[in-house]
């Protein structure tokens, strides 16, 4: 399910935490349409996975957000990451990691947000 629908059924529905992979806060990418009052309305804790290049949540933004979020929020950046949390292969090789090792360290993120509810 999408993090940004999975927001909205957590208005509704009792659950434990949100994790959003790529929140989708900008209507098709356009700086003025803000997906964010469903953001603003939860008191559910949320982690978002957000690529550092996702055009669909610019970080700026996100942070805005987040600052004026009610719930407990955490972000686990994917540096060069789009929205799709992929690497292009310059910024891998520069960094001299795989998209396996990215991959893994999104796990590592949310597994600890995971722990940390318990």
């Amino acid at each position: 399910m999408g993090g940004r629908v999975g927001c909205h059924l957590s208005l509704e529905e009792k659950v434990d935490g949100l994790i959003c992979l790529g929140y989708p806060l900008c209507a098709m990418g356009d700086r003025t349409k803000l997906r964010d009052e469903v953001l603003r309305a939860l008191t559910t804790r949320i982690l978002f996975v957000q690529g550092a290049r996702d055009s669909l949540c610019p970080l700026d933004l996100l942070e805005r957000v987040r600052a004026e979020m009610k719930a407990p929020n955490f972000l686990h950046l994917v540096e060069g990451g789009d929205h799709s949390l992929r690497v292009p292969k310059r910024h891998l090789q520069a960094s001299g990691e795989t998209q396996d090792d990215v991959d893994q360290k999104i796990l590592t993120a949310i597994a600890g947000f995971i722990n940390r509810e318990s």
